[in-house]
């Protein structure tokens, strides 16, 4: 039984591991999402983008590999990866998608551009 005043460290919190990445481009979003999930439970950097690198296969560890040497990950910390596995696998029409669904937002039956102008 714990005595009174005195405090424990947290446990680690239970995340689900992500889906191991290939490199497919239409799974970047989502291992990307859970990985960040998951290496939140770490502190530390070297922790974080080994964990990351443990879930990369086929082209996505290609890609990382030249950064890995005695068993060190040399990147400033994840979101220097993550940018490398998002340049190299992510949709590469990103903007233009977007710039496209913005164009057709409707209010009703008025184009969104009409519907703001009223507002």
């Amino acid at each position: 039984m714990p005595v009174a005043g005195t405090q424990h460290a947290p446990e680690r919190e239970k995340v689900a591991d992500p889906e191991h990445f290939d490199g497919t481009r239409s799974k970047p979003p989502n291992f990307l999402m859970q990985l960040q999930l998951k290496a939140a439970t770490y502190t530390d950097d070297q922790a974080k983008l080994r964990l990351a690198v443990n879930y990369l296969r086929g082209d996505a560890a290609d890609q990382v590999r030249p950064h890995v040497c005695d068993g060190r990950v040399n990147l400033a910390n994840l979101p220097a990866l993550i940018t490398i596995l998002e340049n190299a696998f992510g949709n590469p029409n990103r903007v233009a998608e977007a710039e496209s669904k913005l164009s057709t937002i409707a209010q009703g039956t008025r184009d969104f551009s009409s519907y703001y102008a009223e507002f």
